[in-house]
């Protein structure tokens, strides 16, 4: 039997096509906005999701410390996944509560963002991830059933019963304004303006696993804050022969604390604790991990370092043939070791290297130059710095200055100089010409610079490991430039 085709059926089909095309079309016109806003939702939720600030490999998701990284040693507690070793809980709620933190000021974050831009809005986060190293997996450690355990035997006098004495947390103090020379040696230089500790130190390395310790292992010591964070390394003691079950190897040196930038360098009552760890090269993968590593707080008390850095005021200058980026003029000032040194000797006779100083050159030879105008005559409010400023092809009134937060760094040739915003005002004020100079990014051509007390100092290779205090806040001269640490 045949069977007819329906053409009628077949245009009824069509049509309904057709209006499904249509309807199609209107919901994808009406709706492609609301289409791309859950688009871009999407893919930012997979962003967040898989976003890492520390850049450690674990996203901050489930990062108990999105903003601390591990350095490739992670705290084992699931609580605490993500975060170095060691940290405590309270560490780590803090690292997370500040983490997306808008940053106001050079280490200074709050949760509300201050800027008028929405742009210029910068996060802990965005600091921490633009300063982070990747961490790299590391390679699984050395199977052994050796396994070695560090003890102290001696600890400036303290023998081995004294310090197993100390009770957990218990800091070891030292005064080096009088301290015996049976606790360790206080290191002054010919001025006696800067101090620090050697420290006499033994250990003793023993093996109380069931197998050989067959690898060349050693035994590190640093300096780290007190939190146990940002260490610098003092020196390894290393091993190369068999350690055999039970064995015990004896170690001695001396340990330097209060010098080269670690955290119980600087002034006043400092306190940082003295990591000692023992392991292979390689790292063992020992029976147990626990036992190879001794922590001791150390307080120091009238640490002497008066603050050698060299002293400036400084000058940034545009349409003079450059075009900003490089800090054109400094005026060196007296130090204040050299304001010390001359202060003990009474000797008046050489002129002063002050501010006024610094003024009057700078006034002198733009107006030898025709130039108009006039810069400020007296430091800036607060302990703020000026930097002066000149706008060379305006008819006047083309000099002044912007004074500048203590605490704010102008660096060293970075990749990209960066703007100094006067966020204490300009003299004179609303003067355009002088705003000018502020649009243009700035750095030093000498080393880094920071504000402090209405001079910037200068960190460059003869003051490498130095350190200031600005606010409290603690800055280490690293590499020609100014870095922040605990």
């Amino acid at each position: 039997m045949l069977f007819q085709r329906n053409k009628k059926g077949d245009m009824s089909f069509q049509m309904i096509l057709v209006i499904l095309a249509v309807i199609a079309l209107i919901v994808l016109v009406f709706f492609l906005g609301d289409f791309k806003a859950l688009l871009s939702d999407f893919s930012a939720d997979v962003e967040e999701a898989f976003a890492d600030c520390d850049l450690d490999g674990i996203e901050n998701k489930i990062d108990r410390c999105p903003c601390l990284s591990t350095l490739g040693d992670s705290e084992k507690e699931p609580s605490l996944i993500g975060c170095p070793v060691p940290t405590t809980t309270l560490d780590a709620d803090n690292d997370r509560k500040t983490c997306t933190t808008y940053e106001i000021s050079e280490g200074k974050y709050s949760e509300e963002c201050d800027k008028d831009n929405p742009k210029d809005c910068k996060t802990r986060c965005d600091t921490v991830h633009g300063t982070s190293a990747p961490v790299e997996d590391k390679q699984p450690g050395i199977e052994t059933d050796g396994d070695l355990t560090v003890e102290v035997k001696k600890f400036g006098d303290l023998d081995n019963t004294g310090f197993m004495a100390l009770s957990s947390g218990q800091r070891v103090e030292y005064d080096l304004a009088s301290l015996p020379e049976a606790k360790g040696k206080v290191i002054t230089d010919s001025s006696r303006v800067i101090s620090h500790l050697s420290l006499p130190l033994q250990l003793g390395v023993k093996n109380i696993g069931t197998g050989f310790i067959s690898h060349d292992f050693k035994v590190e010591v640093s300096i780290c804050n007190e939190l146990k964070q940002n260490c610098v390394s003092k020196g390894l003691l290393s091993v190369d022969k068999e350690i055999k079950q039970s064995m015990e190897e004896q170690l001695s040196s001396n340990i330097e604390i209060g010098n080269k930038g670690d955290s119980c360098d600087g002034s006043g009552i400092r306190k940082c604790y003295v990591k000692i760890v023992v392991d292979a090269e390689q790292r063992l993968q020992e029976t147990r991990e626990d036992n190879n590593e001794i922590w001791v707080l150390v307080q120091l008390n009238n640490q002497v370092d008066l603050e050698q850095f060299p002293l400036y005021q400084i000058m940034a200058v545009i349409d003079d043939g450059s075009d900003g980026d490089i800090i054109d003029e400094y005026c060196e000032g007296d130090s204040l070791i050299e304001q010390w040194l001359i202060s003990s000797s009474g000797d008046s006779s050489q002129p002063a290297h002050d501010f006024s100083f610094c003024v009057q050159q700078f006034t002198d030879k733009w107006k030898a130059y025709g130039i108009d105008g006039s810069f400020p005559s007296s430091v800036a409010s607060e302990g703020n710095c000026w930097v002066f400023v000149v706008e060379d092809d305006s008819p006047s009134e083309n000099v002044g200055a912007g004074s500048v937060v203590q605490g704010k760094i102008i660096k060293y040739s970075p990749p990209k100089p960066e703007k100094i915003i006067p966020t204490g005002g300009l003299s004179p004020e609303s003067n355009k010409d002088v705003a000018a100079v502020f649009e243009k990014p700035w750095s030093s051509n000498k080393g880094g610079l920071i504000c402090k007390k209405n001079w910037w100092h200068l960190c460059d290779k003869s003051h490498e490991g130095n350190v200031l205090m600005v606010n409290e806040q603690r800055f280490v001269c690293n590499n020609q430039n100014w870095e922040q640490r605990n």
